[in-house]
């Protein structure tokens, strides 16, 4: 068995950016984002590995979660969601149009996924919350992305 973290990360990492706007400017992907970051900004961040399954391949099944973090600042004490959500909405889009055009209907290579046949590629949950300090509100959304992958 191999460890696809690296890979996955990269994928995503590659689908984002560039590509995700928000009031037509370009929104930072991040795996550690700098402590001056300006917001909004993704972070590709946590990953999760369940199970390992043989396929009748002789090759092994591992299903991948990883957490793709959407954050805005917001001053003083007016806030919204509407950055978050459509720059998720964005994200969303982005992975599963990537994955229709190089993938299809499934059990195939994804460029970028080297080395591993994706079974799938889906939206597990998502989750919204916001975090208050003296000087701003930090609205940040998460969205869990999940991977079936095969080694190849």
């Amino acid at each position: 068995m191999k460890d696809a973290s690296d890979v996955i990360r990269e994928w995503i990492y590659n689908v984002l950016y560039g590509t995700v706007f928000y009031n037509n400017l370009s929104v930072a992907v991040y795996s550690f984002p700098p402590k001056d970051a300006s917001y909004p900004y993704i972070l590709v961040g946590e990953q999760l590995m369940t199970g390992e399954t043989p396929s009748t391949k002789d090759t092994w099944i591992t299903e991948h979660e990883i957490m793709v973090e959407i954050y805005s600042s917001h001053p003083g004490n007016d806030a919204s969601y509407v950055p978050v959500n459509t720059i998720g909405d964005s994200v969303i889009q982005l992975l599963r149009q990537r994955a229709m055009e190089t993938h299809g209907s499934g059990g195939s290579s994804i460029p970028g996924i080297t080395g591993y046949n994706t079974v799938s590629i889906t939206i597990g949950s998502m989750v919204t919350d916001r975090f208050l300090t003296d000087k701003e509100i930090i609205i940040y959304k998460s969205i869990n992305i999940k991977l079936l992958l095969e080694e190849s």
